[in-house]
C-alpha cells in the first residue's frame, strides 16, 4: 500500500467515544502527501491569492510546505501560509498536532479550523491570537450574514498568554446540526448544541483548513498591532500530525 493511500486510510478510521481521546500516540504525519497550487481537486492544496483580512500578507504556496513528514506554515515579510482539504464532512472529529511559533502582536495561527461550502456561512475556529492566547468560536450565516454566534474570543481565550513555542493535539468534533465540541490534548473544553445557542446553529459539511497569517487588515483590537518583519525572516508552525476521523 503507498504511503498516500495508507494516510488516507488513517484519515476514515472509525471513532470510538469521543470523549476517551487518547493524547499518548502521535497523529499520521504528512510524508508522502503531496501539496499542488491550483489544483482545487487534490487531497490538500495551499492557498495562493489574497484576502482583506491579511493587508498585504497574502497566502503564498512557498509558505507551506511538508518536510520530513510535518506540514511547515509560515509567515514572512508580506506572505502567510495556508493549506486545505478537499473532504467535506457532516460528521466528523478532525485532531491535528501543532508546534507553534514566536507568537508575536498581530499574527494568528490557527492549526485547524473548519469550513461549510459556502464562505459566508457555517465555520468552526481553533486561533492563538498574537499574545492574547488560543480562542474558539463558531460561526454561522443569520439573516444573510455570516455571525460568530459563540466564542471565547481574545477578551477572554480559553488559553491566556503568550503561547510562543507551545505544542498541543487540537480536536474539533462535529455533528451538523446537533453539536460542537473542541478538545485540547484529549480533553473536552467546550460543547455547545442548538439548544444552547437560541437554534442558531452550523448545518453544512465542512471541510479543514490549517494556516497562519497576518492580520494586518484586522481590527488591531483583536490581534494586536502587527510589526513588520526583517527580510528574509520567517516564524513557522509546525503541524506534525494530522486525522480525521468518522463519527457513528
Amino acid at each position: 500500500m503507498s504511503v498516500v493511500k495508507r494516510l488516507m486510510l488513517a484519515l476514515t478510521i472509525a471513532s470510538g467515544p469521543l470523549v476517551s481521546m487518547v493524547h499518548a500516540e502521535s497523529l499520521p504525519n504528512w510524508k508522502g502527501v503531496q501539496l499542488k497550487a491550483f489544483n482545487y481537486r487534490n487531497l490538500f492544496f495551499p492557498s495562493e491569492w489574497g484576502e482583506g483580512k491579511l493587508g498585504g500578507y497574502n497566502w503564498r504556496s512557498a509558505n507551506a510546505q511538508i518536510t520530513n513528514g510535518t506540514l511547515n506554515l509560515s509567515v514572512s515579510e508580506r506572505a502567510s501560509g495556508q493549506v486545505q482539504a478537499n473532504d467535506f464532512r457532516s460528521k466528523a472529529l478532525w485532531e491535528v498536532d501543532v508546534t507553534l511559533p514566536k507568537m508575536a502582536s498581530g499574527l494568528v495561527a490557527a492549526p485547524l479550523w473548519v469550513m461549510g461550502p459556502d464562505v459566508n456561512g457555517d465555520e468552526i475556529d481553533f486561533e492563538f491570537v498574537g499574545v492574547k492566547g488560543l480562542t474558539i468560536t463558531a460561526w454561522t450565516n443569520v439573516n444573510g450574514k455570516k455571525k460568530a454566534f459563540w466564542s471565547r474570543g481574545s477578551n477572554a481565550p480559553l488559553i491566556p498568554g503568550d503561547l510562543s513555542g507551545k505544542s498541543y493535539r487540537l480536536g474539533i468534533a462535529y455533528e451538523a446540526g446537533k453539536s460542537i465540541t473542541w478538545y485540547v490534548d484529549g480533553r473536552q473544553v467546550a460543547k455547545i448544541t442548538p439548544q444552547d445557542t437560541g437554534g442558531v446553529f452550523p448545518s453544512l459539511p465542512m471541510k479543514p483548513f490549517f494556516d497562519i497569517w497576518v492580520a494586518n487588515g484586522a481590527d488591531p483590537g483583536w490581534a494586536g498591532k502587527w510589526t513588520p518583519m526583517a527580510p528574509g525572516t520567517r516564524l513557522t508552525m509546525q503541524v506534525t500530525g494530522y486525522k480525521v476521523t468518522s463519527i457513528k
